[in-house]
């Protein structure tokens, strides 16, 4: 809080030493004052809030389909190498398209909608999930799932009750990367649609 105290004072005393236009720099009053103007007037018929909403919205799905497919898909690719030999092919190839570069095939697909929209930003959030949940069940510990596996846990078992829970910190920064990521393509996938 002190930081931003900071700033909005260097902000007013640049403005008032300097003489700056209110048109090239406002006061931070100038900005707080339209910023209540903006959200209880009726810009846009008084749609300021539901524009915003909608926009987390589309974040939201985006981002809730990318952690339904990406988690999952990232343990079941580190556990089972039929799945990671079959999967991880396919997804290096296309791991490293920028998600603005899907916004084409997504209008073509989906048409300028909120499928679109949302599609941008799961490509976005979906990668680091799938590959940080993947290198948790790869960097795991081999002497827990070898001491699960001697006590009887089947396949099913020692991922659930064993790579799960050792995977849970690289999978929480997988999310927390994804959530940065979707975030940042909600502004392209709402420009193009």
């Amino acid at each position: 809080m002190l930081g931003v105290s900071i700033w909005i004072f260097a902000w007013w005393g640049i403005v008032a030493a300097f003489e700056v236009s209110p048109d090239f720099l406002p006061t931070p009053w100038q900005v707080a004052k339209n910023l209540i103007w903006l959200t209880s007037n009726s810009i846009g018929g008084g749609t300021l809030w539901v524009h915003a909403g909608w926009s987390l919205l589309r974040f939201l799905s985006g981002f809730l389909l990318a952690t339904a497919l990406g988690i999952p898909l990232g343990l079941l690719m580190g556990h089972v190498r039929l799945a990671r030999n079959l999967l991880n092919p396919l997804f290096e190839l296309f791991r490293n398209i920028p998600p603005i570069a899907w916004a084409p095939f997504a209008l073509l697909w989906f048409g300028a909608s909120f499928g679109s929209q949302t599609f941008v930003i799961f490509t976005a959030a979906f990668p680091p999930m799938l590959i940080n949940a993947y290198q948790g069940i790869r960097l795991m510990d081999k002497g827990l799932m070898n001491a699960a596996r001697m006590l009887g846990a089947g396949p099913v078992t020692i991922l659930f009750r064993v790579g799960l829970p050792a995977s849970i910190p690289l999978v929480v920064a997988g999310l927390r990367i994804g959530l940065a990521n979707g975030w940042l393509a909600l502004v392209g996938a709402e420009i193009i649609a």
